[in-house]
């Protein structure tokens, strides 16, 4: 895939996903933007981009801020001149536990990262794009939006926020020639999935190891999904390849969920 000349903002690029992200990006071309509220990883990013000859401007976000989104993209047109794609990932996994025991402050918090986040992005996003004359935005969901989790409405809810999200917009601003898709990842290796399967193991009184095959029996493919999978799918995605693909939600979870 040929993303050079094209600038990519990646919400949340300083860690995990989004650092995966950006580094597939920047590996086919593209100029990336790292928005991040932690200005250390988003500042790691950017050194290995550039170490590997790429170009990456790492950017402080707070997603939540209407004040900081909209200067994130003051800063990049300042910067760049425009923007081509918006992969917004920044999420949090909120409070756990019954939701009768969910504050509605916890449940605020969260949501205003996992959903008004995205709202916001997406928002200043349009008239961005709508000057390129064409543009991609890829919010990043998850397969719990699909297949509900005990214990995690509040993010479950979320999750499926965006999807809803993703598929008005895709409505509104097909006219513009701007494309919206949902990607949705299952289990990801990593430090998050590792805590994950930390706490299964403890709870259920097995080993780390034992908690990580009983997971990975969920997918046919018996494996978790590397992060470099998600970013793959998103760069496709970007591509002129995927050109009539809009108002999608695409499972990323080597097959645990099918619909």
């Amino acid at each position: 895939m040929n993303l050079n000349s094209k600038v990519a903002i990646i919400t949340g690029g300083g860690q995990g996903i989004g650092r995966a992200l950006s580094l597939g990006f920047a590996s086919y071309g593209a100029s990336v933007v790292i928005a991040d509220i932690n200005d250390t990883g988003a500042q790691e990013t950017a050194d290995m981009i550039r170490e590997a000859g790429g170009t990456a401007f790492p950017v402080h976000l707070d997603v939540s801020s209407e004040a900081s989104v909209q200067a994130l993209y003051g800063a990049v047109i300042e910067k760049f001149g425009g923007v081509d794609f918006v992969i917004n990932n920044s999420g949090v996994a909120g409070p756990m536990g019954p939701t009768e025991s969910l504050s509605l402050e916890d449940w605020q918090k969260a949501n205003a990262i996992n959903v008004d986040g995205m709202f916001l992005m997406c928002k200043h996003a349009i008239p961005v794009l709508r000057a390129r004359g064409k543009g991609v935005i890829i919010n990043i969901s998850s397969v719990s939006a699909k297949r509900a989790l005990i214990g995690r409405a509040n993010y479950c809810a979320g999750k499926a926020a965006v999807i809803g999200l993703t598929r008005a917009l895709a409505l509104e601003c097909g006219q513009w020639n701007i494309r919206v898709n949902t990607i949705c990842p299952g289990a990801v290796a990593g430090p998050r999935q590792d805590a994950i399967l930390q706490h299964a193991a403890e709870a259920a009184g097995i080993t780390f190891e034992e908690a990580a095959a009983r997971k990975k029996k969920n997918s046919p493919l018996n494996t978790f999904v590397p992060p470099s999978q998600i970013a793959e799918v998103a760069a496709f995605l970007c591509s002129d390849s995927a050109a009539l693909m809009t108002g999608q939600d695409i499972n990323v979870s080597a097959g645990a969920w099918m619909c």
